[in-house]
Parts: C-alpha cells; structure tokens; sequence
C-alpha cells in the first residue's frame, strides 16, 4: 500500500489537529514537524513520536517527504508553502491560503512551477448542513438566489488567549475565508464590489490592536447581494465558542443555518454548552468531522491523481475578497474588485 509521507510546519491547535488526521489515516505517515516554540516543539514531537526540527528548511533539507502541510499563523504561510513547493511537495495549507493577493499569487506560482497538487483546508465544503444546502440551490428548490447572508461571531477568549497574533488578524481574516468560500462555492458566483466597516474599541482598550467586529455589503457579478458579519468579542459565558448563522434567500424559497446550535444542549451545574457535532466527534476510536473528512479526501485525491477538492484559485479569490474588505474599511470606500 502506498504511503504518503507528511510534514507540518506550525504545531499550534491546527497542526496538532492534522497530526492526529495524519496518524489515523493509513495511508499517510508523519515523519517530522516544525515549529519556532522551542517548548511547543519539544512536546509535540514527544507525543506524536517524530523528530522535531526548529527551522522547517532544515527539516525539508534532511528529511524524506511527500507532503506538506502549513499550520504557520496566517500572515506566515508564504515562506514556508513556497519552500516546501520547490522541495516538490504537495501542499495541505490551514485557511486562509494567505492574508494578501501578493502571497496567495507567490504560493500559486510556486506550486505550478513545481507540479505539485495543493489545496486550503476550507473545510465547511464536508459540513452536512452546507452539503444539504448546496444540493437544494442545485436542485432549483430556491429558484434564483437573490442573497447570502453569513455571521460568524467568536467569544472574547479567542482574541485575547487562544490566539497570541491576534492582533496580527481580524474577525474577517480569521472568520470570513469559510463564509467567503461557502458563498461563492454555493452560489457559483464571485465578488465584485464590496463595502465595509469595523469597530475597534474594545480589544484596543484591552491592549490588542486589532478590530472588534466587521461587517460587509458585498454584490457579487451577476447583482447578488451578500451579507457578513464577524466579530469576537461575545461574552465567554456563551454556550459555544463560536455563534454561527446563515441565510440564503432565493426567488422561490429560503434556507436558514443555525451552525451555533447543531441541536445538544448540555446543561450542568456549571453552565450550559452546546457541544459540536461537526468536529472531531470519536467513533469507534477514530475521530470524525470536516477536518477529517477533508484531510483523507486530499490523501485520497493525491494517490489517485485527483485535483484537490479546493483549488489555490478558489481560495485566492476569497482572500482577495477580505483583502477588499479591509482596503474599504481604511478608505471609507467602495471597492471594485
């Protein structure tokens, strides 16, 4: 059986996520990481058994691979997807493929000029909620959309301790590439004139430089409108760490996605939670989900010589998007993409 053999750079919460897909997947190995956290990269390495490298172009120098994935933070994938592209790897990149169009078209023409396959880890693409709603829109059930609605708001404790470069992001870039991705994906459309405007008090005041919430008016080619809101700064006393909901309105009919409440309410003396269906759920000792799901995908894709589910293409149009978000936000302008 063939096997393919994996490195990742960024052993943060994502790279561990995708070690442990790596490891239960039978045919991909992990054979090193890498990380610039002398401790991160200590214990990781211990825990899931392989030599731990803390510059990754000595890692790509020493070791013998077939894959790569970049778990950097999301200012940092240029370098590193660049390097393991002219090392002849193929790339699995944790969303966003990169936070300007300059480095998603940089990481683009690495991976071409190499040969190698790559996608983004846009995973909402194998969320049975999304999947239900694409095939209604493909069937004509809402005749023609006329917009796409999509929040996504996160707890305070993502800002100021799950994430230590959040001041180096926004709601947007941290929350928008899947509504983005899952508004052009289902609609079959792309942006083309964006509008937007944000909200920095609360974080500044916390000593976080970086906006408290964002929203946008997006109209996309064919005169759909689109949507978005993102923030993270709800209170951490709710049930969930991230609110989500969509609405996708047709001519004919409507769908709605409450993603919040996926329909477990856990109460305790403590609190109430609303426990994730959608993610890292064990069966049979394997865990499941969209991360899973799309990880063995591109294994999969990869040993049959199947483009990716999500192509670099797609995911530099949605970056592009948010880049455009951010330009109206400084400039008070509407922004033609």
């Amino acid at each position: 059986m063939e096997i393919i053999r994996f490195a990742i750079v960024g052993m943060g919460i994502r790279g561990q996520l995708f070690a442990q897909a790596i490891r239960q997947n039978p045919q991909a190995r992990l054979v090193a990481i890498s990380d610039i956290n002398s401790r991160v990269l200590e214990r990781t390495a211990q825990e899931f058994n392989v030599p731990g490298y803390a510059h990754w172009a000595e890692l790509l120098e020493r070791e013998k691979l077939d894959a790569a994935c970049i778990c950097t933070p999301d200012f940092a994938h240029r370098e590193p997807a660049i390097l393991a592209a002219q090392a002849g790897l193929h790339l699995f990149i944790e969303k966003p493929l990169a936070m300007t169009t300059e480095d998603c078209q940089a990481i683009r023409a690495a991976v071409k000029q190499a040969g190698v396959q790559a996608t983004v880890a846009l995973i909402n693409r194998f969320n049975p909620y999304y999947l239900r709603a694409r095939e209604a829109i493909e069937a004509g059930e809402l005749g023609q959309i006329l917009s796409v609605n999509f929040r996504a708001n996160d707890t305070l404790w993502v800002a100021t301790d799950m994430l230590s470069w959040s001041a180096r992001s926004t709601p947007a870039w941290f929350l928008w590439p899947h509504g983005m991705d899952l508004a052009n994906w289902l609609t079959k459309r792309k942006a083309r004139l964006v509008y937007s405007t944000g909200v920095r008090q609360k974080l500044v005041q916390m000593g976080i430089d970086t906006y408290d919430m964002i929203h946008a008016i997006i109209k996309y080619e064919d005169g759909t409108d689109g949507v978005f809101e993102s923030s993270w700064i709800l209170p951490n006393t709710m049930p969930n760490l991230v609110y989500s909901h969509s609405e996708i309105i047709g001519s004919e009919g409507a769908l709605f996605l409450d993603l919040h409440d996926q329909g477990i309410h856990k109460c305790t003396a403590k609190k109430i939670i609303y426990p994730s269906v959608i993610s890292e759920v064990k069966v049979a000792g394997r865990l499941m989900g969209r991360e899973f799901m799309f990880f063995d995908t591109f294994v999969d894709h990869l040993l049959r010589c199947v483009p990716p589910i999500v192509s670099l293409e797609e995911a530099e149009e949605v970056c592009r998007t948010i880049e455009a978000v951010h330009q109206s936000i400084e400039t008070g302008q509407v922004v033609i993409l």
